[in-house]
């Protein structure tokens, strides 16, 4: 199976004795982008590299290839073991086994961001969410206790995404850094080292509120897989940094209510996890994908959160079987 290519690597099969380089790349973004397969969709990330020009408003696309197929199907069959195993547990397993994944999933999700978290507390807040309302955390005990229920996460308007933010992450963010606009930020941030700028987001809330709206239709859609759907949700989340602090937990709790919704509750509470035993790979997808040369194509950003919900999935099922 041939590897699939982002436009900036395949860039270097071009023999330019035939055809000037920047030919032959707009002839294979066009195939792309027009095959039947492709899922093309009404967004525009922001698409930044230091050592590149900025890129146009290109339309975020990803390429059905064969491997994503492949572990698409993967993904459904470890979800109907996941379920089928879990209904093998008794009421008390499983309650245990659902408090154990929400506090992990807390604890990793603040990891990656490298905020601490007090495990025993939180096991606490998790065991008696109602009695310990006031404590740290509580707020994203109670959503990550939802995405256990599979409640629905419905997202309709700009100021839903708002309450959500400030029920999540309560006590959790400084005063200089809770929104200064009037939902989201509305100053320009960069995100990096001190030396090197990995990403410019939108600049002002104006841009912000553009981009989630059409996000907001898009993860609304019926015509996108709903797993694909998650994932893309995700990256442009991510990309548009709409707060000034917390978006990647917010981004990564939006990713595991979209997945316990179209895959089962514990895939969806097993991603964060996952997520932080792989890292690295995890910001460099969303470094590739966000490169104006590769002119908005998700296609192996997908494929790598394909890969982290699996191993979720199989971490998960052999946790279970044994």
């Amino acid at each position: 199976m041939a590897k699939h290519q982002l436009l900036n690597k395949y860039k270097y099969q071009l023999n330019e004795a035939v055809e000037r380089r920047t030919v032959g790349l707009e002839r294979e973004y066009q195939r792309r982008i027009n095959d039947e397969a492709t899922v093309v969709t009404n967004l525009s990330p922001k698409l930044f590299n230091q050592s590149e020009l900025g890129g146009s408003a290109d339309p975020l696309f990803m390429v059905m290839t064969q491997q994503i197929k492949q572990l698409r199907a993967g993904i459904a069959q470890n979800s109907l073991q996941l379920t089928i195993l879990k209904q093998a547990l008794s009421d008390d397993e499983r309650s245990h086994l659902v408090k154990r994944l929400v506090v992990d999933e807390i604890i990793y999700t603040n990891a990656i961001e490298d905020v601490s978290v007090d495990a025993t507390a939180l096991e606490a807040v998790v065991n008696n969410p109602v009695k310990r309302v006031t404590a740290r955390l509580s707020g994203s005990a109670r959503r990550y206790l939802a995405v256990s229920n599979r409640a629905p996460l419905e997202i309709a308007k700009l100021l839903d995404f708002r309450v959500i933010y400030d029920d999540l992450l309560e006590n959790e963010i400084g005063n200089a850094d809770l929104p200064d606009g009037r939902l989201f930020r509305d100053r320009e941030v960069r995100i990096g080292t001190p030396f090197e700028t990995t990403h410019e987001p939108p600049k002002t809330e104006i841009e912000i509120n553009e981009v989630l709206e059409a996000v907001i239709s898009f993860r609304n859609t019926l015509s996108v897989d709903p797993v694909f759907k998650a994932i893309i949700t995700h990256f442009m989340f991510e990309n548009t940094h709409p707060f000034n602090d917390g978006n990647g937990r917010f981004g990564r709790y939006l990713l595991a209510s979209d997945l316990a919704q179209s895959l089962d509750e514990l895939t969806g509470l097993s991603i964060s996890t996952e997520i932080s035993k792989n890292v690295r790979k995890y910001y460099k997808a969303f470094q590739e994908a966000s490169r104006p040369s590769n002119r908005a194509e998700a296609t192996l950003f997908v494929q790598e959160m394909l890969a982290i919900i699996i191993a979720a999935q199989q971490r998960m099922i052999a946790y279970l079987n044994n």
